[in-house]
């Protein structure tokens, strides 16, 4: 008796190998097929894999950490395809920037022609969610005013305004673009 109530209250949360779901709680589970396709849109989004010499990236980062900009744009004039290129954590050189509150560089970045404002790091994290997760609230208004999309989660099925929650003035920027958005729909 108690081994078949055990089968039963496992049973509700099966998915059949087909991709069809079962029992009562399944709509919640994504089915194989699902997965599948949630998997493919997100690698859609993301730039081609870029190859670079470890001297380059090194310079990147190293200039990044100064918050050089002017380093940054040589070294993108010489390899205009780094502009999103994953670096550190699949993190483009905006991811970066916006983590470690470097304005000069994230500035310089939003200005060019065909950067990702949106791009996401190996956790599905935006530059805005890194943003507002260090209380970086000027690169946070910079992403805002270039499009950066607030209704995004990261892996863990969290946004921007909810790593905003510590930063008052961040949360409150973002539920201004909230409405806004709204507003406009």
């Amino acid at each position: 008796m108690k081994r078949s109530l055990l089968i039963l209250a496992l049973t509700p949360l099966c998915v059949h190998a087909a991709g069809k779901r079962s029992g009562r709680f399944s709509p919640s589970l994504p089915t194989i097929q699902e997965e599948g396709e949630q998997k493919a849109a997100l690698a859609e989004k993301q730039p081609a894999k870029v190859t670079m010499s470890q001297e380059t990236k090194a310079d990147l980062i190293a200039a990044l950490h100064k918050d050089n900009a002017e380093k940054i744009e040589k070294l993108l004039q010489q390899h205009p395809e780094l502009l999103n290129a994953p670096l550190h954590g699949g993190g483009s050189l905006l991811n970066l920037a916006a983590y470690h509150d470097k304005q000069k560089v994230a500035a310089y970045v939003l200005d060019q022609k065909g950067i990702h404002v949106d791009q996401r790091d190996s956790d599905q994290m935006t530059p805005l969610m890194w943003a507002a997760t260090k209380g970086n609230s000027d690169i946070a208004s910079m992403l805002l005013q270039h499009g950066a999309d607030i209704s995004l989660t990261d892996r863990f099925g969290k946004t921007a305004s909810y790593y905003a929650s510590a930063y008052p003035a961040i949360k409150k920027e973002i539920a201004g673009y909230e409405r806004q958005r709204k507003k406009q729909r």
